[in-house]
């Protein structure tokens, strides 16, 4: 007579949805962490490129000449 494997009792398989749910729960974090970080270095490289543009009408600004009516 063949046995039948052990069957889990009904902790065991809440304990074991348990620990599942938390792993995809600290991926779901892990993801959102990292894309975070990826906007926050996306904005910070887009303002350090625009920062640069800023400085070319200061130079327009100083040649400009008052107008005489």
């Amino acid at each position: 007579m063949m046995q039948s494997p052990p069957r889990m009792t009904d902790f065991e398989v809440l304990e074991a949805q348990r620990e599942k749910l938390a792993a995809v729960q600290r991926e779901a974090v892990r993801q959102v962490m990292l894309e975070k970080e990826r906007r926050k270095l996306a904005a910070k490289k887009k303002s350090r490129a625009h920062v640069s543009s800023k400085k070319s009408p200061k130079s327009k600004l100083s040649s400009m000449t008052p107008i005489s009516e």
